[in-house]
C-alpha cells in the first residue's frame, strides 16, 4: 500500500521521475495516450478542443501531433494565454500551430493577440452541452479525478465550468491509486488518460 506523501514532496518527487524519463520513452508512451484519446466516443463526438503546448524540456508530453490531429479533424482548436494579472486564462481560435502562436509565460507556446479571443461561456451555447473539451496539464492525479498542477493556478477558475469535458494526459505512475490531498475549491477531471489505461472517475 502505497503511503500518502505531503503535496509539495509528492508533487517534487513524480515531477523528478517524469523529468528523468527518456525522451524517446516519454514520446512512446504518449503515441499510446494519443491512440485512446482519438479513439474516445467523447472526442469523436466533439466540436472543439482546447488544448496546450507541453513544455518539453520540463519533461511534459509535446503536443504538436496532437494539435495537427486535432485541426486535421476538422475541429476547431483553441489555445489558452495566461492572463498575469489575474491569474487566469484567456481562450483564442488557432488555425495553425506554426504560425498562430509564440513564446509566452513560462517559456510556453500561447496564441498571438492576433487570433480570434472567444468566450467559452458563450460559445458553449452555440454549441451541444460537453461538445467542448478541454486538455489540462497537471504534475500529478489519483483515480478519483482529483489534479495537483504546478503551483500558479491558472486553470483554477477556469476548470469550474461544469460543461466542458475535462481530460487530463498522465504516466500511469503519476496517477495515485489512493485519494491524494485537495481543497474545497480544487477541480476534478472527467477523465484521465495514461499508457496504461483510461480512468473515468464519475463512471
Amino acid at each position: 500500500m502505497e503511503t500518502p506523501l505531503d503535496p509539495a514532496e509528492l508533487r517534487k518527487k513524480i515531477l523528478k521521475k517524469r523529468k528523468e524519463l527518456p525522451p524517446v520513452i516519454r514520446m512512446q508512451k504518449f503515441a499510446k495516450i494519443m491512440k485512446k484519446f482519438f479513439k474516445l466516443y467523447d472526442y469523436q463526438q466533439s466540436d472543439s478542443i482546447i488544448g496546450y503546448f507541453g513544455k518539453v524540456e520540463s519533461g511534459e508530453f509535446d503536443t504538436r501531433p496532437l494539435l495537427t490531429q486535432i485541426l486535421n479533424d476538422g475541429k476547431a482548436l483553441f489555445l489558452p494565454r495566461c492572463v498575469n494579472e489575474r491569474i487566469a486564462l484567456d481562450i483564442y481560435r488557432i488555425n495553425d500551430i506554426v504560425n498562430d502562436v509564440e513564446l509566452g509565460a513560462y517559456g510556453i507556446m500561447e496564441p498571438k493577440f492576433t487570433c480570434q479571443k472567444i468566450n467559452p461561456n458563450k460559445y458553449l451555447s452555440n454549441i451541444h452541452k460537453k461538445s467542448l473539451i478541454i486538455l489540462v496539464p497537471g504534475s500529478v492525479f489519483d483515480i478519483y479525478g482529483a489534479r495537483y498542477g504546478y503551483g500558479a493556478g491558472y486553470y483554477d477558475s477556469f476548470l469550474t465550468n461544469k460543461e466542458i469535458l475535462k481530460i487530463a494526459f498522465a504516466l500511469d505512475n503519476a496517477v495515485m491509486k489512493y485519494p491524494i490531498p485537495t481543497h474545497e475549491k480544487d477541480v476534478y477531471m472527467d477523465i484521465i488518460i495514461t499508457e496504461k489505461q483510461i480512468y473515468r472517475p464519475n463512471g
